[in-house]
């Protein structure tokens, strides 16, 4: 009951002392003066003890809210996986042990099997580093076709303001990099650009997240823009399913981005998590993917298309027969695995390259012969089909 001497809190936020009560109106000294209110637009002020006095309780639910409130919010302060742990997307234990091994480890490589999320897990790292107060300068850079992918992931998903880095938005924010706080997606083509290249001059970065790093291949204009990245941030982390696609040197240097200290392929092992398809479980355990299998199924072919691959088979023992030193015999047999692929494909498929190939020597009537060969075989199969 309000009454000379309640505390109160007025209607507009202001908190005050009732020092009379008037006719349904109540005078409340607040430290902008004395004012009249409608007593129905007063709050008392209770402390605790007065409530607890008076019996003045909550309902359960209501304390049991507020319990929950009160402990996910130290949970966020001091629970480091929380995001992990608390998302509103489906993961998997591997997504939450990566994250949890990248934030030990500030540059880290993602080279899961296609399939396995790890544009989920580089978010998660990201929301976590968030959270942290960690990570307020983000650079998301990725091929262009996958830019828009990666605004939507973030901000629908994990509700991460993206923008776009590209020539509209300098032409309206000259300076980028320069604002205290930014998430920018940007595609690799342009950032590699010079008048781009100027603006990350005095560049920094807390996380930066390179997708389908392998593109950074050594001796390329994107290889230029890794060394030039890998110098101004503190977190670095890439995404590929390919990290190594059978030159030593190119993943070594790759992986120099990461770390420098790196002098050996097999030394790799501490910057690389890599996970395949068959070793995922979800929560309760279980196989994710079902066990892959392959099986041989045996095609007949008919006499013309036997016919067809014997020419090609011909063709390649005549060339490598020709072939006038291991180069070009290399090369000739390099070229007889193409044409068998393309003769297993389709007809058509190996009429077309075949054609290409003789224009491209000079020698069109050479090739008449297999092309009109090629052209009765697709007739004759075309007219079985009907």
């Amino acid at each position: 009951m309000i009454a000379v001497g309640s505390k109160v809190k007025l209607s507009s936020g202001d908190k005050g002392i009732v020092i009379e009560v008037r006719e349904g109106f109540v005078k409340v000294l607040t430290e902008k003066g004395v004012l009249w209110n409608p007593i129905n637009e007063v709050e008392e002020e209770l402390d605790l003890i007065d409530k607890f006095l008076r019996g003045n309780f909550d309902d359960g639910i209501d304390f049991i809210l507020s319990v929950d409130a009160h402990r996910l919010l130290l949970e966020y302060k001091f629970n480091p996986y929380v995001l992990a742990s608390s998302t509103k997307i489906m993961i998997f234990p591997h997504q939450i042990y990566e994250v949890a091994h990248i934030l030990d480890r500030p540059r880290m490589m993602i080279a899961d099997e296609v399939g396995l999320g790890k544009t989920i897990t580089a978010a998660l790292v990201v929301s976590e580093l968030k959270a942290r107060g960690l990570a307020r300068k983000i650079l998301l850079v990725v091929p262009k076709a996958l830019v828009l992918k990666w605004k939507y992931e973030l901000e629908q998903r994990f509700e991460i303001k993206v923008d776009v880095l590209d020539n509209n938005y300098i032409k309206f924010n000259p300076e980028p990099f320069k604002r205290e706080e930014f998430c920018y997606v940007s595609s690799m083509d342009f950032l590699k650009q010079d008048h781009v290249i100027k603006l990350l001059d005095n560049a920094s970065f807390d996380i930066l997240v390179v997708d389908e790093a392998h593109k950074f291949a050594l001796g390329t204009e994107r290889y230029k823009l890794g060394e030039y990245l890998a110098t101004r941030t503190n977190y670095m982390l890439f995404l590929t399913a390919t990290p190594h696609n059978g030159d030593d040197e190119d993943y070594l240097m790759r992986m120099n981005l990461l770390d420098p200290y790196i002098i050996d392929v097999k030394f790799t092992s501490h910057v690389l998590v890599r996970n395949m398809k068959e070793d995922v479980i979800d929560l309760d355990g279980k196989e994710v993917f079902p066990p892959r299998s392959s099986k041989t199924c045996q095609i007949g072919l008919s006499n013309e298309e036997l016919l067809i691959h014997r020419m090609v088979d011909e063709y390649i023992a005549k060339r490598l027969e020709d072939a006038k030193d291991k180069k070009e015999y290399y090369a000739v047999w390099f070229l007889g695995i193409i044409l068998r692929k393309r003769a297993s494909s389709s007809l058509k498929a190996l009429r077309l390259t075949l054609e290409r190939r003789f224009n491209k020597l000079g020698q069109p009537i050479k090739a008449e012969e297999v092309i009109n060969r090629i052209k009765e075989a697709e007739e004759e199969l075309d007219e079985e089909e009907y």
